[in-house]
């Protein structure tokens, strides 16, 4: 009767290590694809803002012209 209760706690014991194992091994693959999905994120984000950027300087040359040729109707 004894081995009976060594082998079912060895074996707990081996079932606990192996959820252990399994929970802590998922747990870092997630943290790897959200950590390569905020990069992608990020970057998507940096090419984003400089288009903004660029539109806003087209902008400001766009009325700077409008401006330009305003004026030299008035002339």
């Amino acid at each position: 009767m004894e081995s009976t209760i060594v082998v079912a706690l060895i074996i707990g014991g081996l079932s606990v290590v192996g959820t252990y194992i399994s929970a802590k091994y998922t747990s870092n693959v997630r943290v790897i694809r959200l950590e390569w999905k905020m990069d992608e994120l990020e970057k998507k984000v940096t090419k984003h803002n400089g288009l903004v950027e660029r539109q806003y300087k087209t902008e400001e040359r766009v009325a700077l012209l409008e401006e330009r040729v305003k004026l030299s109707h008035e002339v």
